[in-house]
């Protein structure tokens, strides 16, 4: 287990921590193992300095260690969302300016909502401070599913 200090926020609860546990059911989605691997890097990288923060790399066309930015995590995501649903950088710049870093979040969102976690549970897990995370689950399949399903529950209840 791993207890991570985010000392700097956008939501503004500096200093907040978090545990993190094994995951043992699949070490490739072990976010004990992930944390560690990116302390490895940044002493790697870096050495040992709680001044700067966690999130650097080694940009190989500088030759020289950057912070990763919220550009570069938009990059990457238009990047693969690109080759996911064969979208034309050109053509469709308009459907890939949508995806930005934020999209991993509202996605964390809606994949937690689906597997009916409650809005507590999500806003503490993905440290949301209000309830504006409800304006990206509002149209999901699942929970239109679940509608359907509690209106045949209730049409096979006996008439009163």
């Amino acid at each position: 287990m791993v207890t991570v200090c985010f000392r700097v926020q956008k939501n503004g609860a500096h200093g907040e921590t978090k545990l993190f546990t094994q995951n043992t059911h699949d070490l490739n989605l072990c976010p004990v193992r992930h944390w560690l691997s990116i302390v490895q890097r940044f002493v790697h990288l870096v050495g040992c300095d709680e001044h700067i923060p966690l999130a650097v790399y080694h940009d190989a066309t500088l030759n020289r260690v950057r912070y990763l930015t919220s550009t570069d995590i938009e990059q990457q995501m238009r990047l693969l969302a690109a080759e996911l649903y064969d979208l034309d950088p050109i053509r469709d710049a308009k459907d890939l300016a949508r995806f930005s870093a934020h999209s991993l979040r509202v996605g964390a969102c809606c994949v937690l909502q689906a597997l009916s976690f409650e809005e507590h549970e999500i806003e503490k897990l993905l440290r949301w401070k209000s309830k504006t995370w409800q304006l990206y689950t509002r149209n999901l399949c699942v929970v239109s599913q679940k509608h359907n399903k509690t209106i045949f529950d209730a049409s096979m209840m006996p008439q009163f």
